[in-house]
């Protein structure tokens, strides 16, 4: 009787076993469309020893991931107005296969993503004559436009903080490896005035830096271009009006 229940468990056990599906492997290079950006793609990098990294989603750094049955918790760090934070972002699995993946976030947003071989195949945002950017708070709205002309960089600037004289006028300058260095110069109560200004290009984003600053023949420069912080506002690419 012993030897009977032996073998009936070991034969439940066999059928268990080959009846149950092998769970589909999520690592790759996922990536979906970015609204309002025609032919653009952002996602993610889902590595074997369980390290992530963001393809084209410039305010988010991705850097770890685990699977818990049908979840997805990615984590990392937020990267937005003057502050880095973490996070963590759990994500159900709504269906997986050999070249697409559908996540649903909390609150419903379901997203479709297809697998590509290489992160950089996602970079396929069109150059436009001009670029323009923006990033947008409740209270606050940051513009900017440039255009290339040789190795001079132009366009035009725009700030609406909340609680702040709003100004708007020229950028001018040039851009040194991913570094715009240029020269601010516009109108706020009736009185113009120029500074420098510098924004760090990430991907399809532009950071704005701070510094010490001084006055140098009516103009505000940067005391020391090295000790420069990027941790300003985030302006991401957007359609121009």
């Amino acid at each position: 009787m012993k030897n009977s229940c032996s073998y009936i468990f070991i034969v439940c056990v066999l059928f268990i076993a080959c009846n149950t599906a092998p769970q589909i492997g999520i690592e790759g290079n996922w990536v979906a469309g970015i609204q309002g950006q025609p032919g653009a793609q952002s996602g993610f990098t889902l590595k074997k020893d369980s390290t992530a990294s963001s393809i084209n989603a410039f305010t988010l750094q991705y850097e770890h991931w685990h699977r818990d049955g049908d979840m997805l918790i990615l984590s990392g760090k937020s990267i937005g107005n003057r502050q880095t934070i973490d996070f963590s972002d759990t994500l159900h699995i709504d269906d997986i296969g050999d070249s697409t993946l559908t996540l649903t976030r909390r609150g419903g947003e379901t997203t479709v993503y297809k697998k590509i071989a290489d992160s950089v195949a996602a970079v396929l945002v069109k150059s436009d004559a001009v670029q323009c950017y923006r990033y947008t708070s409740d209270k606050d709205t940051v513009l900017l436009s440039l255009t290339n002309d040789g190795d001079i960089v132009s366009g035009n600037l725009k700030y609406s903080l909340y609680g702040k004289d709003g100004n708007d006028g020229i950028v001018k300058g040039a851009m040194k490896g991913d570094t715009l260095i240029a020269d601010y110069t516009f109108r706020s109560e009736g009185k113009e005035s120029v500074r420098e200004v510098t924004f760090l290009r990430k991907g399809q984003a532009f950071i704005e830096g701070f510094g010490d600053a001084k006055e140098v023949n009516g103009k505000m420069v940067f005391r020391n271009r090295q000790a420069l912080h990027y941790d300003g506002f985030v302006l991401s690419r957007t359609q121009c009006n």
